[in-house]
């Protein structure tokens, strides 16, 4: 099982290497540090997820208050995907958010086919206003999956 990481100011530069698309700059991470670390509340929760069997981060997870509802963020390096840090991750973010009485997070349509395809099989439903969202005191869907690779057999 992974663990989630509240961020110092140095292992925040992990969102430049899971967005590497995005011109992430250093004024951003101090501004985003600030925001979700250094004054973190109710409405917000950061955290990196990490793989102790690899002995790295693969991933960012948590949630942000968005006008009435709180949206998820969950993001696992394509490169690992498919080896439970996401469903892993998601319980566990699931249960952080039950422990602040939010009932329900919220996931935007995604972009891709995989992403819909593991909201779908981890326990969202879809809104009326295209939507997803998922009860916080229940448990992801799961299956059995391999975790690390570097420690498949």
């Amino acid at each position: 099982m992974p663990d989630l990481v509240r961020p110092n100011r140095e292992e925040l530069n992990m969102r430049k290497k899971l967005h590497k698309k995005e011109m992430i700059t250093e004024e951003m991470l101090d501004a985003w540090y600030r925001e979700y670390i250094e004054n973190e509340s109710d409405d917000a929760m950061y955290r990196l997820i990490w793989c102790g069997g690899c002995e790295d981060f693969v991933g960012e997870c948590g949630w942000r208050k968005e006008a009435d509802r709180y949206e998820l963020l969950l993001y696992v390096l394509p490169s690992l995907r498919r080896c439970g840090y996401g469903t892993d991750s998601l319980a566990l973010v699931l249960q952080e958010a039950e422990k602040k009485g939010i009932t329900h997070l919220y996931a935007h349509m995604p972009e891709d086919e995989e992403s819909l395809f593991f909201l779908k099989h981890r326990g969202f439903e879809e809104t009326q206003d295209g939507l997803f969202t998922i009860e916080t005191g229940r448990k992801p869907c799961t299956k059995q999956s391999c975790r690390c690779r570097r420690h498949d057999s």
